[in-house]
């Protein structure tokens, strides 16, 4: 009967995120009840090596929640080039899209509201039952703002109280203030509730995926809808749906002078209601997405399941490595240790990822390189002394014609030997020499994670920190990973590009100020 569709992704966007979702998505999960339902929640470009929102929440979610929650995965490099929104990290009409399209072709209506509503029914009904009994249409409500101390003393776990609570504190607070507009949208922020029967959204090619700046994608929605199915019904009469206010924290949207879609041409004037010219593209249709389920019998695998799959052998007691003078250049983290950390780097990658192991038979590589592969990955392994003795065939030449524009390189140096003298082993300057010849012909645009294993407190760290823009992670992790650094320019170099971008500047500020001009005399000619 009814899909409920919301995207977000996994950052901290505005105040208390975690919080209000789990009040959200809770909420709608206890107000289901159709055979077909279903919570869709499109994670729109969530970092690619970290867990889905709602995989990093499950613990707040209730059992019903994560049995009707559908979780649609739109990765970094699913994106588009041309649906990529600069300054902004989601892209709402495609992440919208990407919902609809995948909703249950059984399912009726379509719910198209955000991660931090409250529906609260004036009956004993549900959601489910609510719609069930309306006509053919699409409906709104108005929204009623909570302060944001209120909804966070709340129960997350426990959406029958706050169903219970809310009407209560609405009236005590005096939080029902109807705010209305003019037609076709009967009330302020639309896209808090938005009810659209499933055929209307195909017919008019889902959300107007041109919308990349915010603002308005919902208005749009509204009006291109209303072309064919009239104004928008309102549902005040069955439901209240409540807000949890977020604005305490400045986001990106809401800061002052923030760029919008222009509510003129994409509201206002629009006259039609389909937009042929994304009728065979919208929602990022013949893409095949990852899609996650969190059900109290499903559970994706983790460190730890991996690691029990694979037999890896558990130890008791304390390991040691000494991060000072007496170890420096002959200590190194254990490998048994490094592998949980590089098993939790690997887990929430897609496994289409190419990995190259680059270095020597290692006790590590001997345990790494099977568990990568237990958990779905295909790394090729590259040994630094095979690959200097076979330099005259060419066996492990790097070619960027068939290298893939992402992949991520481990140069294993946890088997560091150092002489008297000081100079880095043959091996170990066989990897070095290698990491130069990768990052040379992978050039600026190709995208490279480069993880060094057992590269602090040796030689190696310096070589290893002028080649790799790597994070500052504990020295215990046992690597550090990071994209190669940028090199420096020949200082004419330097000169020529800094010249051609103060020439685009400059373009830039004339051509602005001439057209300002030119909008000026066309005024003044009116």
């Amino acid at each position: 009967m009814l899909s409920v569709v919301v995207y977000g992704r996994n950052d901290n966007y505005g105040y208390n995120l975690a919080k209000r979702v789990a009040l959200s998505i809770n909420n709608f999960a206890e107000l289901l009840s159709g055979r077909h339902d279903e919570i869709i929640f499109v994670d729109y470009n969530s970092p690619e090596n970290s867990s889905t929102f709602p995989e990093a929440i499950a613990d707040t979610l209730t059992d019903s929640a994560r049995e009707l929650l559908r979780v649609i995965r739109v990765r970094p490099s699913d994106i588009p080039r041309q649906a990529r929104t600069p300054g902004l990290m989601t892209n709402e009409p495609l992440a919208r899209n990407v919902g609809f399209r995948r909703s249950n072709v059984n399912n009726k209506w379509i719910l198209s509201t955000n991660t931090d509503m409250i529906f609260v029914p004036k009956r004993s009904q549900t959601l489910t039952e609510i719609v069930s009994e309306l006509e053919n249409g699409q409906y709104g409500l108005p929204r009623f703002e909570i302060p944001e101390t209120v909804w966070e003393s709340m129960s997350r776990l426990d959406p029958a109280s706050v169903l219970r609570d809310i009407p209560h504190l609405a009236q005590d607070l005096n939080l029902r203030h109807v705010v209305r507009v003019d037609p076709p949208h009967i009330y302020d922020g639309p896209g808090d509730f938005q009810l659209f029967l499933r055929e209307d959204l195909f017919s008019i090619d889902g959300a107007d995926e041109d919308m990349t700046k915010g603002w308005h994608v919902d208005s749009n929605l509204a009006k291109r809808v209303s072309l064919t199915r009239g104004d928008i019904g309102s549902l005040l009469g069955q439901l209240e749906g409540f807000h949890c206010d977020h604005t305490k924290q400045v986001t990106a949207a809401h800061k002052a002078g923030a760029s919008s879609n222009s509510l003129l041409t994409k509201v206002k004037l629009v006259s039609t209601g389909s937009l042929p010219r994304q009728r065979n593209s919208w929602g990022l249709a013949g893409k095949a997405l990852e899609e996650v389920r969190l059900g109290k019998a499903q559970k994706a695998a983790g460190v730890v399941e991996y690691f029990r799959d694979l037999g890896v052998p558990g130890r008791e007691g304390y390991s040691y490595s000494d991060y000072n003078s007496e170890g420096f250049g002959v200590n190194s983290v254990p490998p048994e240790h490094v592998l949980a950390f590089l098993c939790d780097y690997f887990v929430h990658l897609p496994r289409s990822t190419p990995v190259l192991w680059i270095g020597p038979a290692t006790p590590l590589r001997a345990q790494a390189t099977p568990l990568l592969s237990r958990m779905g990955f295909a790394p090729t392994v590259i040994d630094p002394e095979m690959w200097q003795r076979q330099m005259g065939q060419r066996v492990f030449q790097f070619d960027k014609r068939i290298l893939p524009q992402s992949l991520i390189a481990i140069f294993d140096f946890s088997l560091n030997a150092y002489s008297h003298e000081g100079a880095l082993d043959f091996v170990t300057e066989n990897s070095m020499k290698l990491m130069t010849t990768l990052r040379r012909v992978r050039g600026g645009r190709a995208i490279t994670e480069v993880i060094g294993v057992n590269v602090v407190g040796n030689l190696v760290s310096e070589r290893f920190a002028a080649t790799v823009s790597a994070a500052t992670i504990p020295y215990s992790v046992g690597f550090r990973h990071g994209p190669f650094a940028k090199r420096k320019l020949w200082p004419p170099a330097r000169f020529y590009f800094g010249a051609r971008r103060w020439r685009r500047q400059l373009l830039k500020i004339v051509t602005s100020k001439l057209g300002l001009r030119l909008a000026r005399i066309v005024l003044l000619d009116r």
